[in-house]
């Protein structure tokens, strides 16, 4: 029997990783992927936009395929993607906190100390109230 070398078995077992994500990183790229593509079908300008910024470097590194280099350029993949996480971010479950033993005020209700209370991740990425302190 032919014994491979050590070397080439930790390449093997190094390229295998890397083209094959683990368990749990599968799905959270399943879950963007999915959102990002349901936010694609509902906002047709931005496949027209998408398509011709993928057109030009399809092929570009490997023929008949995209590479990962390449697709890092395209600014509005990365664009959509990040806006996509924002929105539907699949691993953010904003856990619940407890108030502080005295209570605490938010938006002029006071909550007494002691209670757990959450923002639901819906209301947290589209609510414009936390970006309003920035310049």
């Amino acid at each position: 029997m032919l014994r491979k070398s050590p070397i080439l078995r930790q390449h093997e077992t190094l390229h295998k990783h890397e083209t094959y994500p683990d368990e749990k990183k599968r799905d959270t790229i399943a879950a963007v992927l999915s959102y990002a593509f349901y936010h694609l079908s509902a906002h047709q300008s931005y496949q027209t936009q998408l398509y011709n910024a993928l057109t030009p470097i399809f092929g570009r590194t490997i023929p008949g395929e995209f590479s990962n280099r390449d697709l890092s350029g395209v600014a509005l993949l990365d664009a959509i993607l990040n806006e996509t996480m924002r929105l539907d971010n699949p691993v953010c479950n904003n856990a619940a906190r407890m108030t502080p033993p005295e209570g605490i005020v938010v938006d002029g209700i006071w909550i007494p100390g002691g209670v757990s209370v959450r923002v639901p991740g819906y209301a947290l990425h589209r609510s414009k109230s936390p970006l309003s302190s920035f310049p």
